[in-house]
């Protein structure tokens, strides 16, 4: 997959882990602010692909604020 392919993959994963609506990410089928996913995802690469290989990563919601 190409880097620009694995960007949008990562994105959309992020936005479907997102049940709520915030700031200009909005749902229709979950409208409402959830505080409980006040912060923002940290993606981590479980290891370094190889050029053209796909990365495998995590994500983590964290509160930027409190660290």
């Amino acid at each position: 997959m190409c880097e620009r392919g694995q960007t949008a993959h990562i994105i959309a994963s992020v936005s479907r882990e997102r049940r709520e609506s915030r700031g200009p990410h909005y749902r229709t089928d979950h409208p409402a602010p959830v505080d409980a996913y006040a912060g923002s995802y940290l993606i981590e690469p479980k290891s370094i692909p190889a050029p053209g290989e796909r990365l495998h990563y995590s994500l983590r919601l964290v509160n930027l604020t409190e660290q």
